[in-house]
C-alpha cells in the first residue's frame, strides 16, 4: 500500500516550481511511484504563515480537489517551505531535495520519507500524516511490523503523535510529551517498554529545563540514566482536519505564524492551558493578530483527543542547521551507519583520493585537478579545474572553478560555508552570486546595531572600517540582511570573489576592509535575503543536470 497523495507545501511560487521539476524529473526516471497524486502548494502571498498555517492550506485546497471522496484518502503532508536560514546552501532548493551520500541516482530527502512512513499504513485509517522536511526518523523494523501485537495503530480519533527517547538537551529545542503516571516507565528499560501509547497530560514546546523538571516531563530508566519523549511526525484523521479546515475558512487570510507543533499539540490534553499563546520565543515576526489568533485556534482544538505512541526502540536525526549537517551526514555516525552513507557518491576525480579524509562526504562532485578535503567537510555538487584544499567542518555547494591558476592552490579554511548560487541580474541578465558564513554564524538574530552584527564570530566593527555604512536590506541588522556578497557574471568569478571575502576577514587587524572604497564597493551588494529572492532555481537545476552528464562521461 502507499500513498493516495502526496504533498509538499513551498515558500513561494519559485520553489513550487523547483519542487514540481524535481518530482516531475523522479517520475519520467520511475524513482517515485508514478500512479500518486502529487503537489505542490506554496503559502498565500503576504506574512510568513508557520507550517500549521501551510498545512491548513494544504487542507482546504484538496477539499476543493476531491470533496468527499477525501474522506477516504491516506495523505502524506510534508512541510517543506521555509526560509532555511540556519541552513543557506539548503534556501534555493529546500531542505526536502537535500541530497544524501547514497544511492544512484543520488537519494534525497524526499525518495527517504516515501519510503520510511509505509510500515503505518498496513494500521492507519484515512487521514492526513505529516512530517517535516529537515528530519530522518529511524524505527526498529521488527517493531513496526508487529503494530497489532504490540497495540498502536493510527485509527484513533483526535490527533496521534509519535514519541521518541530523547537527551533532556535535544528536549529543549523540540516538542516534550508530559507523560500522566511518570512511574510506569521509571525504573525500566527501553526494551521493557517496547511500543506503547503512553497517556499524555499536556506537551511543552522547547521549554527549558526548569520548565521540564517543574512538569515532572523527565523520565529515568533502570540504568539511571534520564531521558524526555520528544515529537516528530503526527496522524489526524478527517473529524480534526475539519476544525482545522472550518478554522481556516473563517481566519483566511493569515496574518500571523502558526505552528503545527506547537500550536496544534500545545492545545491538546488534559492539563492543556493558554499559557503558551503569549509565548513569542520561536515566532519569526511578531504580529498583533498572533496573540489572538492562537486564542481561536486554542478554542477550536481544545478536547480533540491527543493519542501519544512511544517508539521506545526509534530515534529522530534533526538536519535543520549546519552544524547537525555536518554531523549527521557523517560516514561514521550513528546514522550514517545505520543507512550506510557513504563517503564518496557519484563522483569523479581525475587524482587518487587519498587526500580525502575517510570522515568527509563527497556527493556529486567532479575534480580534474588535485583535491584535498579535510575531516568533516561536506561538498556537493561542485567542479573544480583547478588545485584547491577544503578545511576541516566546511560545506561547500554548488561551486565552479573553470580555469587553472597557474601556481596557485585555493585553500578553504575551515568551518566556512560556501555556495554560489544564480540569481536575475538587475539588468536582466544570469548573474552570480556566492554565498560565504562561518558555520557558527547565526544568520538568523537581528542585533540592535549594524555595529553589533557577528560574521564569522567577529563584529563588523572589527572586520570594517565604517560598519555603520553597510548596507542592510529592509534595514534589519542581522546577517540574513547584511549586503556582503558581490555579483559576478559567472560562478568561477563569484566564488573567487568569495575567496577575496574570506582572505580579507583572515587578515589582521591592521588590515580591514572599506565598505565605501569603490575599487571594493561591487563586493557588498546582495545580502543572502536578496539573493533568494532574486535566485534562479532553473538555471541551478540545469547546472546540476549538466554537471551530472560530466561526470558520468569521465566514469
Amino acid at each position: 500500500k502507499f500513498w493516495d497523495v502526496v504533498v509538499l507545501t513551498a515558500l513561494d511560487a519559485e520553489q513550487q516550481t523547483a519542487y514540481e521539476c524535481f518530482i516531475n524529473e523522479k517520475k519520467i526516471n520511475k524513482e517515485i511511484p508514478t500512479g500518486v497524486d502529487y503537489y505542490v502548494f506554496p503559502d498565500p502571498l503576504g506574512p510568513k504563515i508557520g507550517c500549521g498555517g501551510a498545512t491548513m492550506n494544504v487542507i482546504y485546497h484538496l477539499n476543493k480537489i476531491y470533496n468527499e471522496k477525501l474522506n477516504k484518502l491516506f495523505i502524506l503532508i510534508i512541510n517543506a517551505g521555509g526560509f532555511s536560514q540556519r541552513m543557506p546552501t539548503m534556501a534555493a532548493l529546500g531542505k526536502i531535495f537535500m541530497s544524501l551520500p547514497f544511492g544512484s541516482p543520488v537519494w534525497q530527502i524526499f525518495d527517504l520519507k516515501l519510503a520510511c512512513y509505509l510500515p503505518f499504513l498496513q494500521n492507519m485509517n484515512p487521514g492526513y500524516f505529516q512530517a517535516s522536511s529537515d528530519t530522518i526518523e529511524v524505527f526498529n523494523e521488527a517493531i513496526l511490523e508487529n503494530c497489532e501485537v504490540l497495540q498502536y495503530s493510527f485509527k484513533n480519533e483526535g490527533l496521534t503523535a509519535l514519541a521518541h527517547p530523547s537527551t533532556v538537551n535535544i528536549g529543549e529545542s523540540h516538542g516534550v510529551f508530559v507523560v500522566d503516571d511518570p512511574q510506569e516507565i521509571n525504573n525500566h528499560s527501553l526494551n521493557e517498554l517496547c511500543t506503547t501509547f503512553i497517556n499524555c497530560s499536556e506537551v511543552l514546546q522547547k521549554p527549558t529545563l526548569q520548565n521540564m523538571e517543574d512538569k515532572k516531563a523527565i523520565l529515568k530508566l533502570k540504568d539511571g540514566e534520564v531521558f524526555v519523549y520528544t515529537d516528530s511526525c503526527f496522524y489526524f484523521d478527517q473529524k480534526f482536519a475539519k476544525k482545522l479546515l472550518d478554522f481556516y475558512e473563517l481566519e483566511k487570510p493569515l496574518t500571523c505564524e502558526i505552528d503545527g507543533y506547537g500550536d496544534f499539540m500545545q492545545s491538546l490534553g488534559p492539563n492543556a492551558s493558554t499559557d503558551f499563546i503569549s509565548d513569542v520565543r520561536n515566532v519569526s515576526v511578531t504580529t498583533e493578530s498572533l496573540r489572538p489568533t492562537r486564542l481561536k485556534l486554542f478554542n477550536a482544538l481544545n478536547g480533540s483527543n491527543l493519542n501519544v505512541i512511544a517508539f521506545n526502540e526509534s530515534e529522530f536525526y534533526h538536519l535543520g542547521t549546519m552544524n547537525e549537517y555536518l554531523e549527521n551526514l557523517n560516514p561514521f555516525c550513528s546514522l550514517g551507519k545505520i543507512i550506510e552513507w557513504k563517503p564518496i557518491t557519484s563522483s569523479y576525480f581525475a587524482t587518487d583520493t587519498s587526500n580525502i579524509a575517510d570522515d568527509a562526504t563527497v556527493i556529486e562532485c567532479l575534480a580534474t585537478q588535485h583535491l584535498a578535503v579535510k575531516n568533516r567537510a561536506i561538498i556537493e555538487y561542485c567542479e573544480f579545474n583547478c588545485p584547491i584544499q577544503i578545511g576541516q567542518n566546511c560545506i561547500v555547494s554548488n561551486c565552479y572553478l573553470g580555469k587553472k591558476l597557474e601556481g596557485i592552490q585555493l585553500n578553504i579554511p575551515q568551518d566556512c560555508m560556501i555556495c554560489t548560487l544564480p540569481i536575475n541580474g538587475k539588468n536582466g541578465n544570469i548573474e552570480y552570486v556566492t554565498l560565504t558564513f562561518n558555520i557558527n554564524d547565526d544568520l538568523k538574530k537581528v542585533y540592535q546595531s549594524p555595529e553589533d552584527v557577528k560574521y564569522f564570530g567577529k563584529h563588523l566593527a572589527d572586520l570594517f572600517t565604517s560598519p555603520l555604512e553597510c548596507e542592510f536590506h529592509n534595514n534589519i541588522y542581522s546577517l540574513w540582511n547584511c549586503k556582503l556578497f558581490s555579483c559576478e557574471p559567472d560562478m568561477h568569478l563569484s566564488l573567487l570573489s568569495s575567496f577575496r571575502l574570506i582572505e580579507n576577514i583572515s587578515s589582521s587587524e591592521n588590515h580591514l576592509l572599506s565598505i565605501v572604497d569603490k575599487k571594493l564597493a561591487k563586493y557588498f551588494r546582495y545580502s543572502a535575503c536578496e539573493v533568494m529572492e532574486a535566485k534562479n532555481i532553473s538555471t541551478l537545476i540545469i547546472y546540476r543536470k549538466d554537471l551530472r552528464k560530466k561526470i558520468s562521461n569521465f566514469q
